[in-house]
């Protein structure tokens, strides 16, 4: 070190004295300054200078600028934990007994206490003539800011020199903000234009080339050289580094982070911050953080919770009201879990039926328990693009969202089911054809419309697929509100009160063994499957099925004893709830069977078109002709040209033709030849050679013609084929029903699979009330 370093660290006490005279806002403690090592003791003696009232005026900013005095940190948290029952903390800390929950809240860690600037700087200020001091990390000073602009102070013969004239306008940070688990920092410039002040966003990665650009273009005036840019770009260091960063965090809901004792962290995040359990206090810990941009209007927590259980407790007697509940906090189970266990995926719980039976409001509830189910990213409607879907539910690891009125989606529903219940975006390739890493989420989607999921991929003729019809449950013409005056009841509480009971089950889940927490979900879902009839999608289901129950169980563990009342209402509600989603499950599952849906396909438009088949004593209509059908003891045989049936199961949206009929074959819906699903058969005679090339798409040599071979019962065919019309040509190119009424299609009885599923609870008539969805 040379001399006049050991000087400048040394700072005699009558040079900081003189520049406080000169004009410095705030002196320097010159007996902080006699050396450069601080003990440890030292650095606490320095925290405690710190006035608690800044402390609580940051809290009324939602930030945290200053430091509460260390020893009276644990005397702090206390008060804020009492101030739970009746509050009087300052927003967005004051959430009345949810706060109650939580053990302790940790302070922001305490910086250096030479980087703190005990006197921030203002435009107020400014105004008035302050002259603010900004010290380096060893207490140097080394700026001076004042109205007129931000000077430097060199040291020049044993002292402390201000320059004549600014190297640049006023400009100064006015605070820092943090991404949590990032070294990512924004700091936010005020500078002076135009006899105003206004505001700059810079990133601490992009401060030294495009920040200081980004200043000069928006009115900072300087000299441009080199070197004032270097300065500016220091200054703004120096300046960042004297302020309490404000925490924030642009996801929500569950992370694993290490823990201190190497053990693996459960942390969950939301509006007032992280919370997390401390293993060697056995303690619920918040560290205060603020929220994104894109969740501070949704992740919210509003209202008193003992008014809202008030308000809740004698709605618990509605099954479907407990159900929209255990279909909320699903969502904060399902991420949990999914930390340890990434086989169980998202999914979307589908609530549809006709227009006024409270399907919306009992999605709204549900997400309620969560946040604001009136704001993005919790609510989005289904007209928005899956691009924009996609991009609301990133980074969303817990908290269930609203999808509102499927019908208005204009994509593909299949296409975007898929991806919504993988977890992660479809991977993309940037500008240098490098991978783009996508985003991610772990939540439940309560998706809303007057058509089922598989109607609404149909109405687009997309692709069937049991696939997709496994990632969702669906629940069908329920009275998703009991009544009109229940529905209106429940949309001015969740106005009035959201967010708590997420927050509740989430502290709850902290509490407990995960691996504990793992085997209770493992019996809650072979306990479903020991109830449903055995199929290759059981699995799959029963995940879904397992997660909504076994979330509302705990749910009821989590609230305090103060609501028992609610806890036991819940409690006893719990067989009802379990049969109403194996009951949802069971009306899925017939959809789920897509040969079977197919080979029902196939029997309808046989039905349909039986004018344009050859029948033994009937006249078809030559226009055009897809097969024939020939009676063979108890049942018919209907052969049908093979691009026939290709056209008919593309059309419907079926997958490929010969996946389907591998499985009718299997099942005896068809009759093979040899190692072949199809068949020759003659359909044509000699003399319709024409019309064969025409029917068949090609001209073929042999007199047969590749076909599929199918068997349908009689009881199925006879009405159609008894009421046609005998010997009669129809008219030249008309095509029309031969049925009178709608056919009853029936599986096959000796071949299918699939029992008979019990129907769901019948709906009241549609005028016995009427409310808004």
């Amino acid at each position: 070190m040379n001399e006049q370093e050991k000087q400048q660290n040394e700072l005699p006490e009558e040079h900081v004295n003189k520049l406080s005279e000169e004009g410095f806002g705030q002196s320097v403690d010159a007996s902080l300054m006699e050396t450069q090592d601080v003990t440890s003791e030292e650095a606490n003696d320095a925290s405690d200078e710190i006035d608690a009232s800044s402390w609580e005026s940051a809290m009324n900013d939602g930030l945290e600028e200053s430091e509460p005095p260390p020893e009276e940190h644990d005397d702090f948290a206390e008060a804020m934990l009492e101030d739970a029952v009746s509050p009087s903390v300052p927003a967005p800390y004051a959430y009345p007994t949810v706060l109650a929950l939580i053990d302790r809240m940790d302070a922001p860690t305490v910086l250096n206490p030479y980087t703190i600037q005990k006197e921030p700087i203002t435009a107020a200020g400014l105004e008035a003539g302050e002259i603010y001091l900004i010290q380096d990390g060893q207490g140097n000073p080394v700026f001076q800011v004042r109205k007129e602009g931000v000077y430097r102070i060199v040291f020049e013969k044993d002292d402390y020199v201000v320059q004549h004239h600014p190297f640049c306008t006023c400009l100064y940070v006015e605070r820092v903000r943090e991404m949590n688990g990032t070294n990512l920092r924004e700091y936010e410039v005020t500078y002076a234009v135009n006899q105003g002040y206004r505001q700059a966003r810079i990133l601490n990665k992009k401060l030294t080339e495009e920040g200081v650009e980004q200043l000069l273009s928006e009115g900072v005036v300087m000299f441009p050289t080199q070197a004032n840019r270097a300065t500016i770009a220091y200054y703004l260091m120096v300046s960042a580094s004297q302020l309490h960063p404000r925490y924030r965090h642009d996801f929500v809901g569950w992370v694993l982070r290490d823990g201190i004792t190497d053990r693996l962290s459960y942390t969950f995040a939301h509006a007032p911050g992280f919370l997390s359990y401390d293993h060697d206090t056995d303690e619920v810990v918040l560290k205060p953080s603020e929220i994104s941009k894109k969740y501070e209007k949704a992740i919210d927590i509003k209202g008193d919770l003992s008014a809202y259980m008030e308000e809740l407790t004698p709605l618990l007697e509605y099954d479907t009201i407990r159900l929209m509940m255990g279909a909320g906090v699903s969502s904060i189970l399902l991420g949990y879990l999914r930390l340890t266990r990434p086989d169980l995926m998202p999914f979307l719980i589908h609530l549809h039926s006709n227009s006024s039976r409270g399907k919306t409001t009992a999605a709204r509830l549900a997400v309620s328990m969560n946040g604001n189910p009136y704001q993005q990213p919790l609510s989005v409607s289904w007209v928005s693009t899956k691009n924009a879907i996609i991009n609301l539910a990133n980074r969303n690891y817990g908290l269930a969202m609203i999808l509102d009125e499927a019908s208005t989606f204009q994509g593909s529903m299949t296409n975007i089911i898929y991806e919504l219940s993988q977890g992660e975006e479809r991977l993309r390739l940037n500008g240098d054809m490098e991978t783009r890493q996508g985003g991610d989420w772990s939540t439940v989607f309560l998706s809303t419309g007057e058509q089922g999921i598989r109607q609404n991929a149909m109405k687009k003729t997309e692709l069937k697929s049991a696939g997709v019809s496994i990632r969702y449950l669906e629940f069908i013409n329920l009275d998703f509100m009991p009544n009109a005056a229940i529905a209106e009841q429940v949309s001015r509480m969740i106005q009035s009160y959201h967010g708590h009971l997420g927050v509740t089950l989430a502290v709850y889940l902290l509490r407990q063994n995960p691996i504990k927490m793992s085997e209770r979900f493992d019996e809650r879902r072979e306990q479903f499957r020991n109830q449903l009839p055995s199929s290759a999608y059981r699995d799959r289901a029963t995940n879904m099925l397992s997660v909504v129950s076994l979330a509302l169980e705990l749910l009821a563990e989590a609230m305090p004893d103060t609501f028992d009342v609610a806890r036991k209402s819940l409690h006893e509600g719990m067989t009802r709830i379990d049969e109403m989603l194996i009951d949802s499950f069971l009306e899925q599952t017939k959809d789920l069977d897509i040969a079977l849906n197919a080979y029902h396909t196939i029997q309808e438009l046989v039905i349909k078109n039986l004018n344009h088949f050859k029948i033994k004593g009937k006249t078809p209509d030559r226009t055009a002709i897809y097969g024939k059908v020939i009676k063979k003891g108890t049942h018919y045989e209907v052969a049908i040209l093979r691009n026939i049936v290709q056209n008919w199961m593309t059309t419907d949206g079926y997958p490929s033709t010969t996946v389907l009929g591998r499985e009718w074959r299997e099942r005896g819906w068809i009759i093979g030849e040899s190692d072949r699903n199809e068949r020759r058969i003659r359909i044509f005679e000699e003399k319709e050679e024409e019309l064969r090339e025409k029917m068949t798409e090609k001209k073929v040599k042999k007199s047969e013609d590749s076909c599929y071979l199918f068997k349908i019962e009689e009881d199925i065919l006879d009405e159609y084929i008894s009421e046609m019309t005998v010997g009669e040509l129809n008219p030249s190119g008309v095509t029309h029903s031969v049925f009178r009424k709608k056919p009853e299609i029936r599986s096959n009885v000796v071949h299918s699979t699939v029992k008979k599923k019990p129907k769901l609870e019948t709906p009241p008539d549609e005028d016995e009330f009427e409310f808004d969805n």
